[in-house]
Parts: structure tokens; C-alpha cells; sequence
């Protein structure tokens, strides 16, 4: 078993605007945005997509975290993507984490029935990180500003990282006599990021 690796919080600078960016894809179904340093779009941007240079505006997907456009249906064609990406820097990195994916179930039992019976309702992540103290704001400023962040979780050496667009919930700063001084901060995403 691979020890984890490190999580990191980055900040986004204003989104920059590209057009016609190239996008690579294994499988005719998935395409991916060829520059790795654009695949994370803004969320509040609109996302052109073309096949073979045609806009088309629906049978997919976009999942803004990764700059990934998922089709329904293969794709024989060349697609480019239009949009703003996020040029991100990081602004901590901690020495651990952890992220649950929670799926809420609702209960839709009628009148007369024996037993409860349960629907899948919305799916939603949370999770903490960890880190060595210091005299910096940077999380309680986030926390009181209320704008999303990423987080990129490296499970493992040769793993590519996973990313969430998250929002802090707290920041907790903790000491004890045998220990350094440690801040832990909770978050939950904002979006889907699968």
C-alpha cells in the first residue's frame, strides 16, 4: 500500500480567455484539453464546443475541474473547445487530508406500505486538510470571502491528482504541549467533480 502524497489549496487569478484550444482523446468520447495549465475553466463562463470546426450544443458534457467535454456518442471529428481557464497558483500545501463522497437517500415510502423505501437523492464531498501552522491568513481570509478554491489531492506517486472545487466551512487552529501547532480546515465542493 502507497502512502499519500500531499494535498494543495490553489487560488485562480482572473480567467483568461481562449479560443479554439485543441483537444486530445483515447477513446472518441472524451476529449481533454491539450494544455494542462487550461483545464481548469471558469465556472461562471460559457464553454464553446466544435466539431470539426461546427459549435454544437448539446449531447455532452463539460466537467470544468479536469477540461474534459464528454460526449454521448463518438466523435470522428477534431473537437476544440472555447472558454476562460483558471491559471492557478498554490497557496498551501499540507501534510494531510481527507475527502468523503457522500450520496443523500430520500425516503419516498406513500401511505399503506410496509416498509420505507428509498430513492438516490444528490451526491455531494466534504473533507479536511491538515497543516503545520502559520502566521498566515490566507485560510481565514477564503473562509470569510467565500469564494471557491481548488483542491488537489495526489493520492499516490504515479496517480494523476484529483481536483474539486471546494469552499471552506471552517478553520481550526489546535496546540498541545507535546505537539506543534497545527490548522486544520473543513471544506465542501461546490460542484460535481466527477
Amino acid at each position: 500500500m502507497e502512502a499519500g502524497r500531499l494535498a494543495k489549496v490553489m487560488v485562480s487569478g482572473a480567467p483568461i480567455p481562449f479560443v479554439d484550444e485543441a483537444t486530445t482523446t483515447s477513446d472518441q468520447k472524451t476529449f481533454q484539453l491539450s494544455t494542462e495549465s487550461k483545464r481548469v475553466l471558469d465556472l461562471d463562463e460559457d464553454v464553446i464546443v466544435k466539431v470539426d470546426g461546427v459549435s454544437v450544443s448539446s449531447g455532452f458534457v463539460v466537467k470544468r475541474i479536469s477540461g474534459e467535454i464528454v460526449f454521448e456518442e463518438e466523435q470522428a471529428g477534431a473537437v476544440t473547445v472555447s472558454a476562460s481557464y483558471l491559471p492557478l497558483t498554490v497557496a498551501a500545501e499540507c501534510y494531510e487530508y481527507s475527502f468523503t463522497m457522500d450520496a443523500e437517500s430520500r425516503e419516498t415510502t406513500a401511505f399503506g406500505m410496509e416498509y420505507k423505501r428509498r430513492e438516490p437523492g444528490l451526491i455531494s464531498g466534504s473533507g479536511s486538510l491538515s497543516q503545520w501552522f502559520e502566521l498566515d491568513m490566507y485560510f481565514v481570509n477564503v473562509l470569510l470571502d467565500g469564494k471557491p478554491v481548488v483542491i488537489e489531492m495526489h493520492p499516490g506517486a504515479n496517480v494523476s491528482p484529483d481536483r474539486v472545487f471546494a469552499l471552506l466551512d471552517s478553520d481550526e487552529v489546535s496546540a498541545a504541549v507535546a505537539d506543534s501547532l497545527n490548522e486544520s480546515v473543513s471544506f465542501s465542493t461546490k460542484e460535481k467533480w466527477m
